[in-house]
This record gives structure tokens, C-alpha cells and sequence, in this order.
């Protein structure tokens, strides 16, 4: 540098990196802090869409579908431990199968975690529990479990929102045909027992 004796010219560049290091530091620690302090839950749990999320798997769905079921998992313990909305479980749930519709356990899951999840239980609730339960049961027509969980909720379940006696004798028709078709499945005599008593 010209003017400088040699001595300072060298070490002048090292000065402005020792002061400006630490201050990169700080303003990346400033803007992380802002970031964790503004933060929602939606930008931590938002997902992309179906399509998006499929191209994002480059041909590896069924490893993104374990990717995003691990998510679903957390969110929903975090939700559960925080008293949350779980607003963005069905997101989730229909990533997972929309990536990997052979993902049994997702339906199973999706239908129990619906409806018992440490909030009141609703008509909506039940009707996305059994919207997850029919949609695996499309997939795996022959799932004891699915066949089983779908036919409670009709049985039992959906009777406090029945609105007349024909409606609830139309439930338990809809359960008795359902458990009939476990007990055929499995040749459990209890759900063909169950199957008698609804009808």
C-alpha cells in the first residue's frame, strides 16, 4: 500500500478481518434471534403441495413419505404436549399417502389420532376419521384393523350426533355390514358378534 511502511501494509488486512469477523457474527446472530423470536408454527410445519412434493422426491416418494410421517409425528406430539390446533396434522397425513398410498399405517393412524387426540371429540372429528379409515380401506380392502376402527366409529362413536332414530338405525346398519365384513376377514367370532348386535 502505498504510504504505509511495509510492516503496516501487511498486517492493516489482517485488522479489518479480525474487526470484521465479529461483527458478520453478530449480525447473523441478530437475525437469527429475530427469526426464532417471529417465527410461527406454520412456517415450521407448512408443507408444500401434492404435485410440488412429488417432484421434490426425485422418483423417491416412498423416502420422502418416511420423511414427512416422521414430521407428522413430531408435530403432533409437539401439538398434543402445547395443547395445539392441530391444524396442519391432515396436511401431513394426506402428504404421506399422496407420496406413498401403500403406506398402510398412515390411514390407521390418521384414523385413531382424529378423533382421540386430547381435544373433544366432534362430528367433524369422526368424519375425517372415517374419510382416512374408507380411504385405506380402498387400498387394503381387507384390513381387519381399518374394517374394525371404521365400524366403531359408526356403532358407537357417531350415535351422540345422530340427529333421529332413523338416522341411528342407519348407523348401526352401516357398523353391522362393516363388522360383518372384519369378522369374514379374520374369522373373529367377536366382530361377528358385534356385527349380530348391531343389527
Amino acid at each position: 500500500m502505498p504510504g504505509l511502511p511495509r510492516p503496516f501494509a501487511r498486517i492493516l488486512p489482517l485488522l479489518f478481518a479480525a474487526t470484521l469477523v465479529p461483527a458478520m457474527l453478530l449480525a447473523r446472530l441478530d437475525a437469527r434471534l429475530h427469526g426464532l423470536g417471529t417465527s410461527r408454527v406454520e412456517d415450521l410445519y407448512l408443507l408444500p403441495g401434492p404435485k410440488a412434493l412429488g417432484m421434490l422426491s426425485l422418483g423417491h416418494r416412498e423416502a420422502l413419505a418416511g420423511v414427512v410421517w416422521t414430521r407428522a409425528l413430531v408435530y403432533f406430539g409437539e401439538e398434543i404436549a402445547l395443547r395445539g390446533e392441530l391444524r396442519f396434522l391432515t396436511e401431513h397425513v394426506d402428504a404421506v399417502v399422496g407420496l406413498d398410498p401403500d403406506f398402510r399405517t398412515a390411514y390407521e393412524w390418521a384414523g385413531i389420532v382424529t378423533v382421540y387426540n386430547s381435544r373433544e371429540i366432534t362430528r367433524r372429528s369422526i368424519e375425517l376419521s372415517n374419510r382416512y379409515l374408507a380411504l385405506g380401506l380402498r387400498r387394503f380392502p381387507d384390513d381387519e384393523k381399518l374394517l374394525t376402527l371404521l365400524a366403531f366409529n359408526y356403532a358407537v362413536e357417531m350415535m351422540p350426533y345422530a340427529g333421529s332414530d332413523g338416522e341411528k338405525n342407519a348407523l348401526r346398519r352401516r357398523a353391522a355390514a362393516i363388522f360383518e365384513r372384519a369378522a369374514r376377514v379374520s374369522g373373529d367370532r367377536s366382530a361377528a358378534l358385534m356385527a349380530g348386535r348391531e343389527n
